[in-house]
């Protein structure tokens, strides 16, 4: 059988619990070559949340001053809640390095972070189990770059550093794909 090669690249948004999989389909297995790209984003441990890596070190400006909270009903019938980034927020703690009218863009069209996310806890790590790339955002005011690098550390990542906001994939485009693709064809 042919190997099967997945790339996985992922940013910060809602991915720790897909991290916890890798890719085993049955027409592929065992011959699948994985691997994961994390583009200023989780790599969480078992057990692990984002709450207890968030404040880890210092330099987040994710919080109450740039985020606006809204209920929405949980299939029990108790309520959670979603976090939406302020305009303030976006500017400030998300996208500094992008121009007002993408920043605007990024606001205007925004998914929210759901609360209960933070306290998540993980499951098994793929980086433990594949190859991993991760891109640290030096100038991330949202994931601060020393937990980025704790992380990307301990998930024995291969480690580019660019001096970009959280989201470097508006910044600068060009870096981030060439990164998935160099990981990509480092697995084929």
């Amino acid at each position: 059988m042919e190997p099967c090669n997945v790339t996985t690249a992922s940013t910060s948004h809602g991915l720790p619990p897909a991290d916890d999989r890798t890719c085993h389909h049955p027409r592929c297995c065992p011959w699948v070559r994985d691997c994961r790209v994390r583009v200023a984003g989780w790599a969480l441990d078992r057990n692990e949340s984002i709450g207890s890596l968030i404040t880890k070190f210092p330099g987040s400006l994710i919080g109450p001053a740039t985020t606006i909270g809204r209920p929405y009903p949980l299939h029990d019938g108790s309520q959670g809640t979603d976090l939406y980034l302020t305009r303030h927020g976006v500017a400030t703690a998300f996208a500094a390095d992008v121009s007002p009218a993408v920043q605007e863009q990024i606001f205007a069209t925004q998914r929210p972070f759901s609360v209960d996310a933070f306290n998540s806890k993980s499951g098994a790590p793929a980086w433990k189990t594949i190859p991993s790339w991760y891109l640290v955002t030096t100038k991330d005011k949202a994931i601060p770059p020393a937990t980025q690098l704790f992380m990307a550390k301990r998930a024995h990542a291969r480690i580019t550093k660019l001096s970009s906001s959280h989201v470097v994939m508006y910044s600068h485009p060009d870096r981030v794909v060439d990164i998935i693709l160099n990981a990509a064809k480092s697995v084929s």
